[in-house]
């Protein structure tokens, strides 16, 4: 297989960033939802872009559902006017689209056409079902809006799966965060505070300490849950060991579930 070729065969199955690149020459899509404009940024300048849910006609490979971004302001103009003359109303469109891209030298031109015949195959309840399951594009471009498209990872992964992974990154295994965890400081005394705790009044006082500093930025969502389960432990070991019914009952003041962290 030619190196081209072979990059060609990269492009196709993890694209740019996770997201669907047009190719140069044809290329058949169907597009899921209508294109969402969202403020981007192109070499350090403000730069609007456009993002949908699409369908991607592969001819080697099995159909697939992609994020197509930076849509080209040619096609979103010609979609536009395809809308206005009655082409078609409504997502996702029950038609495909084919796009032929030429590019001459660092020049890229665009032509669309709507693809009308048996060539454009209806959705299958497998696409319908995969949709449904996907963020609301609205959403998508709020979100690409704060990120910018170039802090998203590269996805690496299959296109099955790439619009979920490009926009929600795999978030960091529960041992990394624990280790991130054990770097903290204040979440280290704070654990130390609860372990130390000798009875209500103490366990109180850091469940206090604790809430606070979720409020400040001191700790994250993920080190306060480990907190209170922490804290919960600690309260089932003082009703254990404390001989006083009263004493107990006292503990059981401390409502760990009612913690608001």
């Amino acid at each position: 297989m030619a190196l081209r070729d072979q990059v060609k065969k990269y492009d196709k199955k993890y694209g740019s960033a996770g997201f669907y690149k047009l190719e140069e020459g044809q290329n058949q899509i169907r597009f899921l939802t209508e294109p969402q404009f969202y403020d981007s940024e192109y070499q350090g300048s403000a730069e609007g872009a456009f993002v949908a849910y699409v369908i991607v006609r592969d001819p080697e490979n099995e159909d697939h559902i992609a994020l197509f971004d930076n849509i080209s302001k040619t096609v979103i103009r010609w979609l536009a006017d395809q809308e206005d003359t009655g082409k078609f109303a409504g997502y996702p469109m029950p038609m495909d689209v084919m796009i032929f891209k030429q590019v001459t030298g660092k020049k890229s031109t665009y032509v669309a056409v709507l693809v009308e015949d048996v060539n454009s195959p209806a959705l299958t309840s497998a696409q319908q079902d995969t949709l449904l399951k996907l963020p609301p594009i609205v959403e998508v471009a709020e979100k690409m809006s704060r990120k910018k498209v170039a802090n998203l990872k590269p996805a690496g992964i299959g296109p099955a799966d790439v619009v979920q992974a490009a926009l929600k990154p795999a978030p960091d295994s529960v041992q990394q965060k624990r280790n991130s965890a054990e770097m903290n400081l204040m979440f280290t005394a704070l654990e130390k505070a609860i372990d130390s705790a000798a009875d209500v009044d103490k366990l109180a006082k850091a469940v206090e300490m604790a809430k606070s500093c979720l409020t400040a930025g001191s700790i994250n969502d993920f080190e306060a849950d480990l907190l209170k389960d922490k804290i919960k432990a600690r309260q089932e070991q003082l009703k254990n060991s404390v001989a006083s019914t009263d004493a107990a009952a006292g503990l059981d003041d401390v409502k760990v579930d009612d913690i608001p962290f």
